[in-house]
């Protein structure tokens, strides 16, 4: 679902803090206000299939006696970007904030990660489409929340949000802060008309556009490690964009930020959850932002086709020493991966095989 605006009336589409002072003047005053009433945004109570609740119903964390509950501290996301078709995912990412420490921790899940479904594409990027095709006409919340369930299978928990970034929300962000500027890791010269990209770039330091940003984030033919070196690309461009944003936040208009997230962006978030995430962001400091990558096989393929098999325990190893959001450990029974063992067979970690069992024998 798109979220509706709930802001004053006043057109906030193009325009930047030199123009209509007034209304800008009167806009960011409305959002630091909302921003000083909002409460700490809900979150689950336990790891899977429950409602999210106020975070003043659950116990503080060292209250806790028998590790089953939330860090209230923690918020995690599901972010998602979309390609052309918005269906299959692009960009996959897990998110947890922590409000307390002002930390920001992602990882990026390979779009050719082999995950435990049904059908017989098991490509992390497979799975919202294939929600979307058992949800169609419904809202498209219903796949979003499938989707979120059937990524617990490799987080071993169900993340509090999720957020559908689509191609133009991007280019449309950049442009917004005034472009990023980004030191371009390797020579990028790539033509494919079918697919409507044009790149051309030399390697080292550019300003870019939204539109330019987009281009060398979606280059991918020069990597020696393919698509995880696009995902290095996209992590570093993210980063410069933070840092960016953080250094000249008191000249960005929050309200051109928040028109073009809610008129461009698909959350379940609520509009005051995400004045108080945003305020929350603006605290932070940028060298508080982490990136990793899921840890695995980059380089595996399973029926002809190239898959990303998950390292299980190294998997767990940073999940629980970052993302986890609850006072338990995450271990292999709770979480439903499908990889390679020792013996280079496939094998599920809870051993719930989902699907064709002989799929990839």
């Amino acid at each position: 679902m798109r979220i509706p605006s709930q802001a004053p009336e006043a057109d906030v589409s193009g325009f930047n803090g030199g123009e209509r002072p007034c209304v800008v003047a009167a806009g960011v005053a409305w959002f630091y206000l909302r921003s000083a009433l909002s409460t700490a945004p809900d979150m689950r109570a336990h790891p899977r299939g429950s409602d999210r609740v106020s975070v003043s119903e659950l116990e503080p964390p060292q209250s806790i006696s028998n590790g089953t509950r939330r860090n209230t501290d923690k918020y995690t996301f599901l972010v998602m970007g979309a390609d052309y078709g918005e269906y299959n995912t692009d960009v996959i990412m897990a998110v947890t904030f922590n409000a307390a420490e002002h930390t920001l921790d992602v990882v990026n899940i390979p779009r050719d990660t082999l995950v435990n479904v049904s059908w017989n594409t098991k490509k992390a990027n497979s799975i919202l489409a294939n929600m979307r095709a058992r949800h169609r006409g419904e809202e498209d919340a219903a796949a979003m929340q499938a989707t979120i369930e059937e990524f617990a299978n490799v987080l071993g928990y169900e993340a509090d949000y999720w957020v559908f970034v689509n191609i133009q929300a991007f280019v449309s962000l950049v442009d917004a802060i005034g472009g990023v500027d980004f030191n371009v890791p390797v020579n990028m010269n790539y033509d494919d008309r079918a697919g409507g990209l044009s790149i051309h770039y030399s390697e080292g330091m550019h300003h870019l556009s939204g539109q330019q940003a987009l281009e060398v984030l979606r280059f991918r033919s020069g990597y020696s490690n393919a698509d995880i070196g696009r995902i290095g690309t996209q992590q570093s461009f993210l980063q410069s964009a933070a840092e960016q944003i953080l250094d000249k936040k008191d000249s960005i208009s929050v309200i051109e930020l928040a028109g073009i997230f809610l008129n461009n962006v698909k959350t379940d978030a609520k509009l005051d959850d995400l004045i108080w995430f945003g305020r929350e962001f603006l605290r932070m400091d940028a060298e508080n932002i982490n990136f990793h990558i899921l840890p695995g096989n980059t380089g595996d393929s399973v029926r002809g086709q190239s898959y990303v098999t998950i390292h299980v325990d190294d998997w767990l190893e940073l999940l629980n020493s970052t993302f986890n959001p609850f006072n338990m450990e995450i271990t292999k029974d709770d979480v439903s991966i499908l990889t390679r063992g020792s013996d280079r067979r496939l094998y599920v970690t809870d051993g719930n095989r989902q699907g064709d069992a002989s799929w990839g024998s």
